[in-house]
């Protein structure tokens, strides 16, 4: 028999969270655009963990894919 752990419920949850989260009927942008930018940060957070936590790992390349991809949406949002 299976069992299932807490933290599979949690991440199952949390998850599930992540994906509807932008779906929600939410009547203030203000709180979606907060909501989005709160989940960006932490998977950037968890992904610098996991390298540089985990392995003791440096990467700059975290850094500059965000850096990048900021640039390249404020260029498309600006044209």
């Amino acid at each position: 028999m299976v069992m299932i752990k807490k933290w599979n419920i949690l991440f199952i949850i949390g998850l599930a969270f992540l994906f509807l989260f932008p779906q929600l009927p939410i009547a203030n942008n203000y709180l979606l655009h907060v909501g989005i930018i709160i989940f960006l940060n932490i998977i950037f957070g968890l992904s610098w963990n996991l390298l540089g936590g985990y392995t003791g790992q440096i990467s700059f390349g975290h850094a500059m894919f965000l850096g990048m991809g900021a640039y390249t949406t404020m260029i498309l949002v600006s044209k």
